[in-house]
């Protein structure tokens, strides 16, 4: 397993350093790599006086650990970012794969069938959509294979040693979102039943003093998370009812895209000039691409079917709990008995609208697959080598060939990343504001997200380039309600062309703005928003 190891660490290590170098992608917040010691400062309270006139933060502080000590190490040892990023998002892949190793071995598969399960779960189409955007998502799913495994220890050899490490696990994990981290729970859970229920491997009550260590241990190591979500769900502004809705996350909820490791809302959407995601391209349009994602599943199955293996039902539990969780309530209009109970708790209560996302669940779904896909390789190796291997070739080979953004380094998408140097133009106007003031900085015209003609940051670069408060509108509302609607009001008349210009300074030092930052590189044909040149002309007249 050594030398899979070695192996699985090239595959996932270098495609990644060779995707977009020098180009640092548009991953979670953009002052992770302009200034992560802000970020982790200002994540230390819940409210930040230098954001949207002042707001209760929403998922900053998750960004305590681990992402932003490690981007802050990356700063001091002088790494360029896309450099540091590259290494995350490989580690990613690599404790994914590593963390199926150690699980099939608690299972026990043989070395080839933790190869083929390993294989099957890093290189799965679910990360394509997080990993440049937003990859604290995919966190729990680099993670599944350990949490497993070390509830299956936990349960088996008792004491403490293992939960502890299981709490770890969770505390590298779980910070940033809890529905991703509470659907992948409900693995290790799984088993918990299996073992207790169909394989009768462990007593009722040693498995529940198990699940009582991991519960303490992993509750004491996310109340600064937990205390985050209190503070912001009492004080700040409900967000989940200013993003996605329960509608539009299950309008691409299909279960023949669950089976194939997509699904997502986001994956399928596209601004006025391309789409959010490029390499759905691929996977909605080309032939031979749809049939190796069908084939993937369909060959996990196949080759499953054929072992006589006391976990067999868990990995089909993993699958089938997957895609009916993952497809939830759709269609939207007319869903199951289940679906509409999902419906109705997301529409009358926040925390069930704040697990509208259900598709974050699919890691299950792969998961289970690839445990199918590893037990097969497992029995046919058994019974004949040469078979064995060569049915494991072929299933690598549908895996690799399922997966190509990460080896044709289209992974970090060119509408998702920027240049590591930022303009000189910026870095300037950055460098004149922080020496010419102490009051807010007040940007105009808003956007939905930051797209500039440089390149694409998601949220607005100033926020980790000034030492002075900033506030502009984003689609991502920050704020106290009264702030929000001022900034929405002025800004809306501006991109509706009635702006009245002699409102600009009142609406301003209302703001206790002391600077207007104008700003006419955004990529305004996108989104549609104000165009930069009669913007201007109103501005110049004193």
């Amino acid at each position: 397993m050594a030398v899979a190891t070695v192996f699985l660490a090239g595959a996932t290590y270098v495609p990644s350093f060779l995707t977009r170098p020098g180009l640092v992608a548009d991953d979670s917040k953009q002052y992770l790599y302009l200034d992560p010691g802000k970020l982790i400062q200002s994540a230390l309270s819940m409210w930040n006086p230098d954001v949207g006139m002042g707001t209760v933060t929403h998922q900053n502080i998750g960004f305590l650990f681990p992402m932003g000590p490690y981007y802050w190490i990356v700063a001091q040892l002088h790494i360029s970012m896309w450099v540091g990023q590259r290494f995350w998002m490989g580690s990613l892949f690599f404790f994914a794969g590593t963390g199926v190793f150690f699980l099939a071995r608690q299972l026990g598969l043989s070395p080839w069938g933790r190869i083929a399960a390993g294989v099957a779960y890093t290189f799965t189409p679910f990360v394509i959509d997080y990993i440049a955007r937003i990859s604290a998502i995919v966190m729990p799913w680099s993670a599944l294979g350990w949490m497993v495994a070390l509830v299956i220890l936990s349960v088996r050899r008792g004491g403490w040693r293992y939960p502890a490490l299981f709490a770890v696990v969770i505390a590298l994990v779980g910070g940033v979102n809890a529905t991703s981290i509470l659907l992948a729970g409900l693995a290790p859970a799984l088993w918990v039943v299996h073992a207790v229920f169909v394989t009768k491997e462990v007593a009722a009550r040693r498995a529940l003093a198990a699940v009582i260590r991991i519960g303490i241990l992993s509750a004491v190591v996310s109340l600064w998370w937990i205390a985050g979500l209190w503070a912001e769900g009492i004080y700040g502004l409900n967000i989940l009812r200013f993003t996605e809705t329960i509608p539009t996350v299950t309008s691409t909820s299909l279960s023949s895209e669950v089976v194939r490791g997509l699904g997502y809302w986001f994956f399928y959407g596209q601004d006025k000039l391309q789409p959010w995601t490029s390499a759905a391209v691929s996977y909605l349009q080309t032939p031979w691409l749809i049939g190796v994602g069908f084939a993937v599943p369909a060959v996990c199955v196949a080759v499953g079917a054929l072992a006589r293996w006391r976990y067999r039902a868990f990995a089909v539990a993993l699958v089938l709990i997957g895609v009916v969780l993952a497809v939830a309530a759709y269609p939207f209009a007319d869903p199951s008995p289940f679906g509409e109970a999902l419906r109705a708790a997301g529409s009358q209560s926040t925390i069930g609208l704040a697990m509208r996302s259900t598709n974050r669940i699919v890691p299950l779904v792969v998961l289970g697959f690839a445990l199918l896909l590893g037990s097969g390789v497992s029995a046919l190796v058994s019974a004949h080598l040469k078979t064995g291997i060569l049915v494991l070739v072929v299933a690598v080979a549908l895996v690799a060939a399922d997966l190509p953004p990460l080896w044709n380094g289209t992974l970090v998408a060119t509408n998702l990343a920027r240049p590591e140097k930022l303009p000189t133009y910026v870095t300037q106007a950055a460098k004149y504001l922080n020496t010419h003031g102490t009051e807010r900085v007040f940007g105009i015209p808003g956007e939905d997200f930051a797209y500039y003609r440089w390149g694409v940051t998601g949220d607005p670069v100033w926020v980790g380039l000034l030492n002075r408060p900033y506030v502009a509108r984003q689609v991502v509302l920050q704020g106290e309600p009264a702030s929000v609607d001022l900034l929405q009001a002025i800004d809306e008349s501006i991109q509706d062309g009635v702006f009245v210009p002699s409102t600009l300074v009142p609406i301003a030092r209302l703001m206790s703005a002391g600077d207007i930052l104008f700003e006419s590189d955004e990529q305004y044909e996108r989104f549609n928003t104000a165009r930069p040149q009669p913007l201007w002309l109103q501005l110049i007249n004193p």
